[in-house]
C-alpha cells in the first residue's frame, strides 16, 4: 500500500524492477561474454593462417551480428517487458489502493454521523 510515509512503489513493483535490472545485467554480461568470445576466435584463426579480412568477412554475419541482436533483442527486450509492466502495475494499483482507502474512509464516516445522530436522539 502506499502512504506518505512509506516508499514510493509497491512490493510487486519493485520486484519487477529488480527482474527488469537483473535482466538487463545479464544481456550486458552476455554481450561482452560473446564478443570476447567472437575477438578470441578471430586470434584462433589468424594463428591458423588466414587473412583477417577473409575471417572478419566470413565471421561477422554468421557469428558476431546473430549474437548481438539476439543478446539486443532477448534480454534487453524482455527486460523492457518487465519494467513496463512494472510501471502499468504501479499505476493500476496505486489508483485501486486509492480508490479502497477513500472507500473505507468515507464508510467510517458514515458510522460515525450513525452513531453520533443515534446519540442525539437519545439526549
Amino acid at each position: 500500500m502506499t502512504s506518505k510515509t512509506s516508499s514510493k512503489f509497491l512490493q510487486s513493483t519493485k520486484f519487477l524492477i529488480f527482474s527488469a535490472s537483473l535482466l538487463f545485467i545479464m544481456g550486458i554480461l552476455y554481450l561482452i561474454n560473446h564478443i570476447t568470445y567472437f575477438s578470441k576466435s578471430v586470434a584462433i584463426y589468424t594463428a591458423q593462417g588466414f587473412t583477417q579480412s577473409e575471417i572478419l568477412s566470413l565471421l561477422v554475419p554468421d557469428r558476431l551480428l546473430p549474437g548481438l541482436f539476439e543478446g539486443i533483442g532477448l534480454f534487453f527486450g524482455v527486460s523492457a517487458l518487465l519494467f513496463g509492466t512494472a510501471m502499468i502495475n504501479q499505476k493500476l494499483s496505486a489508483s485501486s489502493y486509492e480508490s479502497a482507502a477513500s472507500a473505507r474512509a468515507e464508510k467510517e464516516a458514515l458510522e460515525a454521523a450513525k452513531v453520533f445522530m443515534a446519540v442525539e436522539g437519545l439526549e
